[in-house]
């Protein structure tokens, strides 16, 4: 039992947090509590080593003990290399979390948006819109950013009207009576172009701060 690696390896680290000592003031605690150990389980024959050393406590603890009653600063007792990994995996999975988060957020700003024209609700940048009326839920694909062009035809006398929630326009007199566009921007669903009725519409509100460019026929 004097040379018990598991008793030296505890006796090695309690000297070393006993550094404020001098060399023969640490060899007489390590030989105290040595002592200690060695007695105990000579009076226990069914103890064991394990359990004499968790009774002690960690070796950091029991030096710090003789720091204090000697007046000095105790050793902060450094942490294992277990500990420190797992610290820094939550750290690194919290990180990634809260990026998760903050990218979500960006990605599909504003989360929810209320449509009182069409009566709907959005979530997700449109992702997913709930039909306040019939309560039927739509799930759209959400384009990238990219081009979004059309032409229709306007009547003689027809109103047109287009649908947006922000963006900006650059309207130009077109020939003839053809009305066309060509939009920037994301959107989840393409712009749509209904001439059917007393005016002609062009829904754009699916698309995000778009830039378009208009061309409108001129009647005399």
């Amino acid at each position: 039992m004097k040379h018990n690696p598991r008793l030296e390896i505890y006796l090695t680290k309690m000297e070393s947090t006993l550094r404020p000592f001098s060399v023969s003031d640490r060899a007489e605690i390590i030989t105290e509590i040595k002592s200690h150990v060695l007695t105990a389980l000579e009076r226990d024959p069914h103890g064991n080593l394990d359990s004499v050393l968790f009774a002690l406590g960690e070796p950091e603890t029991v030096a710090n003990k003789y720091l204090i009653e000697r007046g000095l600063t105790p050793v902060k007792p450094s942490v294992s290399p277990i500990v420190r990994w797992l610290v820094i995996g939550f750290l690194g999975t919290m990180a990634l979390i809260l990026f998760f988060i903050g990218f979500v957020i960006f990605e599909f700003s504003p989360l929810i948006t209320l449509n009182d024209r069409k009566g709907t609700t959005s979530f997700f940048n449109g992702s997913v819109e709930i039909d306040d009326r019939s309560e039927n839920i739509i799930f759209r694909k959400k384009f990238t950013a990219g081009n979004f062009s059309g032409q229709g035809k306007v009547l003689t006398g027809q109103k047109l009207v287009v649908n947006f929630e922000s963006g900006e326009f650059e309207v130009s007199s077109a020939k003839g009576s053809t009305f066309s566009w060509k939009c920037d921007g994301v959107g989840t669903e393409r712009p749509s172009f209904d001439s059917q009725t007393a005016q002609a519409s062009l829904d754009l509100s699916m698309l995000k701060e778009p830039h378009c460019k208009l061309q409108v026929p001129q009647f005399e």
